[in-house]
């Protein structure tokens, strides 16, 4: 009889785990919930752009030999060309590169050009960095500088928005000695932009 009793005794405590658990579980069941997340992407490319090119490159004052040289053609915006003045003197452009060059004759000659940079793209572009590698002096006979750069590092060029960069490019009017051989020299302006 001990034995019935203790028999019936675990198969109550057995039975009562078992409703516990289904009870749990029944209790778990009510209270859980499922979330769900859902959705698309597009990139429409027929309405995002990016575009960051040059648009424009004018010479805008040439001194050669002395005397002020009439600068005849021009670059239209629209279709990268290039034109050159009577004395050897030229800028051309595509839509990532300007392209000079000038033969200076004496102290006192320079080449002013202006490059136009428009952000044709409809995302702004942010200016990431800036190499000066043109603003350059060689010795007595060659100087480049960027006087006019309306662009600095970490400057944002809206959609269809521009900006001006002017090079002047001179034999110093105060050189006092002339070289004894050809003299020359290259450098360049690099921006580097990135989405905004």
């Amino acid at each position: 009889m001990k034995k019935e009793k203790k028999k019936s005794s675990r198969k109550g405590l057995l039975l009562f785990l078992l409703l516990l658990l289904l009870g749990v579980s029944v209790g778990y069941a009510v209270l859980s919930q499922t979330l769900t997340i859902t959705g698309s992407t597009n990139i429409n490319t027929a309405t995002t752009d990016w575009n960051v090119k040059f648009t424009a490159a004018d010479i805008t004052a040439w001194k050669y030999g002395g005397s002020a040289v009439t600068v005849t053609g021009a670059a239209a915006a629209a279709t990268p060309e290039s034109y050159t003045t009577p004395a050897t003197a030229s800028v051309s452009f595509t839509d990532t590169t300007v392209s000079y060059s000038a033969a200076l004759k004496q102290p006192g000659d320079t080449l002013t050009f202006t490059a136009t940079v428009t952000n044709s793209g409809t995302i702004p572009a942010k200016v990431s960095s800036i190499t000066d590698a043109i603003t350059v002096a060689t010795g007595d006979y060659y100087r480049a500088t960027v006087t006019n750069n309306s662009m600095k590092q970490n400057d944002v060029l809206a959609p269809n928005a521009s900006a001006t960069i002017t090079v002047v490019v001179s034999y110093p009017s105060t050189t006092t000695t002339l070289p004894s051989s050809n003299q020359s020299n290259s450098g360049s302006y690099t921006i580097n932009f990135e989405q905004q």
